[in-house]
C-alpha cells in the first residue's frame, strides 16, 4: 500500500511540475531578432540554465544587474518585449542551441540575446510605428551587441557570428539589410576595442539611476543594510548628483556607526541639492545628520554649526530644534536647550515627548514647579496615546522619583501608585513593575502605612510570571525582597498574632533573596525574640 501511495504521489508531483512549468502570456508588441512580430500567444516555460548565464554575463559586463525576465519560449528565434510592466526577453531553445555547433558559431547566441538586451537597456519602444525610427533601434541593438563580445572576448568575425548565421540578406519593413546589421556590430565591436563608451546613457541612465534608487528606498525598511547600501551606490553611478540618494545611503552608514562615511554623503546632499525649500527638506536634513555624526565624533564646534544650519533653513522643523536642544543639553546649555525646546512646542504642541525633555532641563536648573507643569503635560499627553503605555509608565515613576526627591511624599507615592496601573502586565515589562511595587512598598512603609505598604508587597508576591522566574534573573530577587519587607512590615505593626506570618515571609527571603540575605537574618532575629515571649 504504501508503494502505491508514494507512487501515486510521484506521479501527482510530476503532473503538478508539468501543469505549473509553462505559462501563456499575450505578447502585443514585440521585436524578433529577424522581424516583428504583434498579437502573439506564447507559452513561457522556465529559463535554462545556459541561457541565465549567458544574460548574467552580458548584463555584469557593463555592470548592470538584470531587470528583466527572462524565458524559453514559442517564439521563432529570440524576441524582446514589454508587456504589463515587465520587461521579457523570450528565447527558442532550439534556436539557440543551433547556434553552438562551433566555436565560431557558438558566440551567436551571446550576440541574439546581448541584442534583445540592448533594447530593453535603451528603452525602445515596441509600438514606434515609423518604419525608419524602427530600423534605427536594431540598428542600436545591433551596435550594442557588438560592444559587449567585444568586451567579453570575441573576434570580429565571432562578433558577427549572429547576423551571418542566422539575419535575413534583405531589408524588411521593421529591420535594416544584413550588410548595415553586419556594419552596426563591427562600429560598435571597434568603439569598445578603443576604449570608448557605449552611448547608453544618453537614452537611460537617468532612468536607470531611478530605478536603482526606487529598489533601494522601497525596500528601505526589509532589506540588508549591505543591499540598501548597493542600490543607493548604483544609483550614484548612473547619476552622480542624485542628493536624495546620497542622503539615503548617508543616513544607513550613520545607522550603522560609520559616522566618517556617513559625513562624506551628507556633504554631497549640502552641496548638490540647490532647492533646499520644496517638499522634503534633504539639505536641511543632511545638516542635521551631519550634526548628529559629528557629535558622535566630539566634534563639539562643528556639530553646533550644522544644527544652526538646519534650524535656518527648515525653521518648520520640530526635529532640527528638537536635535540641537538635545545637544545643548549634552553641552550642559540648559537655558539654550530649553528655547530649543520652547520653539520644538511652538511647532508640536501635542508631542508629550518635548515636554518632558523640556522639564528635564529646567529640573537640572531647580526650576521644579514649572519642570513639574511640563512632567504634567507630558504625562496627560501621553496618557492620550494607548500606544505609549510603557513610555506614560516611566513619564510617572520619574514624576514620582522627583517629588521623593524633593521630599514631596504623598505627591510621589501617586505618581507611583499610577505608575503601577498603567505598567503593562506582560513580558518584557515585569521587572519594571515588580520594582515599582517595591518603591512603592518601601515609602509607604517609611511613612508607617504599613497596611498599603503590604498591599503592595502582596501584589508581588502574588504577581504570576511564566515561566517562573529563576535564582539570578532579577525577578527571582525582587519577589525574595518582597517576601522580606512584608515580613518587616508585618513586625513593624506590632501585631505578635502575626510574627509567625513574619517568620514565614522571613524564611521565604532567605531562599530567594540572596543579595540582601544578611537582612533577611536580621528579620529572622526579630521575629524569633518576639514569639518567645
Amino acid at each position: 500500500m504504501k508503494t502505491h501511495q508514494s507512487l501515486f504521489s510521484f506521479v501527482f508531483l510530476v503532473l503538478t511540475f508539468q501543469l505549473n512549468a509553462q505559462e501563456l502570456i499575450r505578447i502585443n508588441k514585440g521585436c524578433h531578432f529577424d522581424g516583428d512580430d504583434a498579437n502573439l500567444n506564447v507559452y513561457v516555460y522556465p529559463p535554462s540554465q545556459e541561457a541565465q548565464i549567458i544574460v548574467q554575463r552580458i548584463t555584469a559586463t557593463i555592470g548592470l544587474e538584470s531587470n528583466f525576465i527572462i524565458k524559453s519560449a514559442n517564439v521563432a528565434n529570440a524576441l524582446a518585449a514589454n508587456e504589463n510592466g515587465k520587461r521579457y526577453i523570450l528565447y527558442n531553445t532550439t534556436f539557440l542551441e543551433n547556434f553552438k555547433r562551433d566555436a565560431r558559431t557558438r558566440w551567436a547566441a551571446y550576440c541574439v540575446l546581448a541584442h534583445e538586451i540592448g533594447h530593453h537597456l535603451n528603452n525602445h519602444n515596441f509600438g514606434e510605428t515609423i518604419n525608419q525610427r524602427r530600423k534605427e533601434m536594431e540598428l542600436s541593438a545591433d551596435l550594442f551587441a557588438g560592444h559587449i563580445l567585444q568586451k567579453m572576448g570575441a573576434t570580429l568575425d565571432e562578433a558577427q557570428a549572429g547576423i551571418n548565421s542566422f539575419s535575413l540578406p534583405n531589408e524588411t519593413i521593421t529591420h535594416p539589410p544584413k550588410t548595415a546589421r553586419l556594419e552596426a556590430v563591427a562600429n560598435g565591436w571597434k568603439q569598445a576595442k578603443e576604449g570608448m563608451t557605449i552611448k547608453l546613457e544618453e537614452v537611460d541612465k537617468e532612468k536607470l539611476a531611478k530605478e536603482w534608487f526606487d529598489k533601494g528606498y522601497n525596500i528601505y525598511s526589509r532589506a540588508t543594510d549591505s543591499t540598501k547600501i548597493l542600490y543607493f551606490t548604483k544609483a550614484i553611478e548612473f547619476k552622480p548628483d542624485y542628493f536624495e540618494a546620497y542622503f539615503w545611503r548617508g543616513s544607513i552608514l550613520w545607522s550603522k556607526g560609520d559616522y566618517k562615511a556617513a559625513i562624506f554623503d551628507f556633504d554631497q546632499v549640502i552641496r548638490l541639492d540647490q532647492n533646499p525649500n520644496s517638499g522634503f527638506n534633504f539639505k536641511a536634513r543632511a545638516y542635521l545628520r551631519r550634526g548628529d555624526a559629528k557629535v558622535q565624533l566630539q566634534m563639539w564646534k562643528e556639530a553646533l554649526a550644522d544644527f544652526d544650519q538646519a534650524c535656518e533653513l527648515d525653521p518648520k522643523n520640530v526635529e532640527t530644534f528638537l536635535d540641537r536642544g538635545r545637544f545643548k543639553v549634552r553641552q550642559k546649555d540648559f537655558t539654550g536647550a530649553i528655547m530649543d525646546f520652547d520653539k520644538a512646542i511652538q511647532l508640536r504642541p501635542n508631542w508629550y515627548h518635548l515636554f518632558d525633555q523640556r522639564g528635564d532641563a529646567k529640573t537640572v536648573l531647580g526650576k521644579y514647579e514649572e519642570a513639574f507643569k511640563d512632567y504634567d503635560m507630558a504625562i496627560l499627553l501621553c496618557s492620550k496615546d494607548t500606544s505609549e503605555t510603557y513610555t506614560l509608565t516611566n513619564l510617572l515613576t520619574k514624576y514620582g522619583d522627583l517629588k521623593l526627591q524633593l521630599g514631596k511624599h504623598e505627591e510621589a507615592i501617586n505618581g507611583y501608585d499610577r505608575a503601577i496601573l498603567t505598567c503593562p502586565k506582560k513580558t518584557p515589562y515585569f521587572h519594571k513593575l515588580l520594582s515599582l511595587l517595591l518603591k512603592c512598598g518601601d515609602l509607604k512603609l517609611q511613612l508607617s502605612r504599613y497596611k498599603e505598604a503590604i498591599a503592595n508587597y502582596d501584589q508581588a508576591i502574588e504577581f504570576q510570571i511564566n515561566p517562573a522566574p529563576v535564582r539570578g534573573s532579577g525577578l527571582f530577587e525582587l519577589k525574595g525582597k518582597a517576601y522580606a519587607n512584608k515580613g518587616r512590615a508585618v513586625i513593624k505593626m506590632g501585631d505578635q498574632s502575626r510574627f509567625g506570618e513574619a517568620l514565614d515571609l522571613i524564611n521565604k527571603a532567605e531562599l530567594t533573596y540572596s543579595e540582601y540575605l544578611y537582612d533577611a537574618k536580621d528579620l529572622k532575629k526579630i521575629a524569633l525574640k518576639a514569639l518567645s515571649k
